[in-house]
């Protein structure tokens, strides 16, 4: 295995990890252009970056950053692997992403900003907001807007299995729609007149655009209900084409009037009209949106914000190991609690440092000289209990920040992190001994745990793939089924031509004995046979004067 770090050369190693298979049909995939188009800003800033598809996301080599790109896919971050900042970039299917998922992470980017302020009150891990972005140096709007185009209306996308609202209502109200995409035999009739190719090459995309008049565009309902766009239209704007595509309130955010949505077959239809009939007005501001996407939209401007993130996450995660640091240095007085004043009521970290504190003073004080012993274990298991949740609910970089405790309060960190009982069986010094025996049992079922995680995510990618294979299986059933369905039409049409070969034959045989037998009627006729007999010695008087002249 090549050594990443001496590949890198003392630059930052970024690990993009995306959905797509490691199989030669990679390329067709968009997450298989979005993460090389990342790639490629993420160098210009100084970084090394590497991509790997989803049957290599188990690999361990070494990375500073991480950054998931999460669509169908998902991976939790492997928490083995110290020092490396994991971020999330949530592309699609919300629905899909639980907020523990959420959760594992460091960051977590949404290209939705909606939906991005309901995660953000639901989780602790900071959200930002990273929309979905276009590689403005490949797509980008032609020299001129009236030079002629190939393609009046355009429709890149594979049917999914089912009727998407605008090619259906497209073929239905007349559109001369052209299709890039695979399986729309059974939702479009007469798919052939519609369907170019059964796919459109990524590099192949802005051409197409630029030589379009305007393209048709839907979603997943997860994703338009919570704010999710299609990275298609922000490519097309980009190219300067003009885009219908169903409601959504982020669109007319980022596009204003530039764009035209419908939320029923009605919608499309006025839609279409208006495409048709303010076509110049309309690209026109499809045009001018050109600076904004190039601003907001671009791979390089979402490229600086990431780099952007992980220097603040990098320099959080040592202001928690600092306050930490300085919390066990500056609170501890000859085994008084004192509060360091330093630190806001709501700062979680000095509150969760001042319950670690006076945890290890109420364990102390079990079983000293109080009346209701039994009591005491209670409220002291009662407040293990709830400082856990507290706990649970920091970011991951905040709690390992608390591995750099020191003094009285780490002894209730240990208790409440790192051993699984409850409340203490012995008061004072006995209590400190039993704690740090279940610490050891716990450290034991924590290795295990972790060996037990590790193989539950290579089970779920396991999983992944063979539903990747059961997929890509009858992807090419369905191929083999349209060829032998192609070779069953061309059998036909050589056996309708054999047909008409053998006719012709027929006929002619039966052209040729009629001449014959009206040839044998002529040979019997008398006629023939006195102009036999007549052209004889005319025949034996032309050989004599032939012999003579010699």
């Amino acid at each position: 295995m090549e050594d990443k770090r001496k590949l890198a050369d003392s630059k930052e190693i970024w690990v993009i990890k995306a959905g797509f298979p490691d199989t030669p049909a990679k390329k067709n995939w968009s997450d298989y252009a979005f993460a090389h188009s990342l790639k490629k800003y993420l160098e210009r800033l100084g970084h090394y970056v590497r991509i790997e598809s989803c049957d290599e996301w188990l690999n361990n080599d070494d990375a500073d950053v991480v950054i998931v790109l999460r669509g169908t896919k998902r991976y939790i971050p492997d928490r083995t692997l110290d020092g490396r900042i994991y971020v999330m970039w949530n592309l699609s299917h919300p629905s899909q992403v639980t907020d523990e998922e959420y959760s594992s992470y460091d960051l977590v980017c949404i290209s939705s900003e909606p939906y991005g302020e309901k995660v953000r009150e639901r989780i602790h891990v900071p959200v930002k907001v990273l929309p979905m972005c276009a590689d403005t140096e490949i797509f980008y709007p032609d020299s001129g807007s009236c030079r002629e185009k190939e393609y009046d209306w355009v429709f890149v996308g594979n049917s999914r299995h089912m009727h998407r609202k605008c090619v259906t209502w497209s073929v239905r109200h007349g559109i001369p729609l052209k299709i890039w995409g695979a399986d729309w035999e059974k939702f479009v009739p007469d798919s052939e007149r519609y369907v170019v190719a059964e796919n459109m090459p990524n590099d192949e995309l802005p051409d197409l655009y630029r030589n379009a008049k305007v393209t048709v565009c839907d979603h997943y309902e997860d994703m338009i209900e919570n704010g999710f766009i299609n990275t298609r239209i922000v490519e097309a704007f980009a190219c300067g084409l003009p885009v219908i595509s169903d409601y959504s309130e982020v669109l007319e955010k980022m596009f204003g009037d530039a764009i035209l949505c419908y939320r029923d077959e009605e919608e499309f239809a006025e839609q279409t009209e208006r495409i048709v009939n303010e076509y110049e007005v309309i690209q026109e501001k499809v045009r001018s949106l050109w600076p904004v996407i190039r601003e907001k939209y671009s791979f390089q401007a979402c490229a600086q914000q990431l780099d952007r993130f992980a220097a603040q996450l990098r320099q959080y995660r040592e202001s928690c190991k600092e306050q930490v640091q300085a919390l066990s240095r500056d609170c501890c007085f000859g085994g008084q609690y004192e509060d360091p004043g330093i630190m806001a009521p709501q700062d979680r970290i000095g509150r969760v440092y001042r319950s670690f504190y006076e945890l290890s003073l109420m364990m102390a004080s079990v079983g000293e000289g109080l009346q209701d012993e039994e009591r005491s274990y209670g409220v002291l298991a009662d407040r293990l209990y709830g400082l856990r949740k507290e706990y649970g609910k920091l970011t991951f970089m905040e709690q390992q920040a608390f591995k750099e405790l020191t003094g009285r309060a780490r002894l209730g960190f240990e208790l409440c992190v790192q051993s699984g009982a409850g409340a203490p069986c012995e008061a004072g010094a006995a209590c400190t001994e039993v704690l740090y025996e279940e610490l050891e049992q716990a450290k034991e079922k924590l290795r295990e745990l972790e060996q037990a995680k590790k193989k539950l995510i290579e089970l779920q990618l396991e999983k992944d793939k063979l539903r990747d294979r059961l997929s890509k299986a009858s992807e090419e059933k369905a191929e083999i089924n349209r060829k032998l369905q192609q070779t069953y039409k061309e059998k036909s049409e050589i056996n309708r031509k054999l047909q008409i070969t053998y006719g012709e034959k027929y006929d002619r045989g039966l052209q040729i004995k009629s001449l014959e037998k009206e040839l044998a009627a002529v040979k019997r006729s008398r006629t023939y046979r006195l102009a036999r007999i007549i052209g004889f010695p005319v025949r034996m008087l032309r050989k004599l004067r032939k012999r003579m002249k010699e």
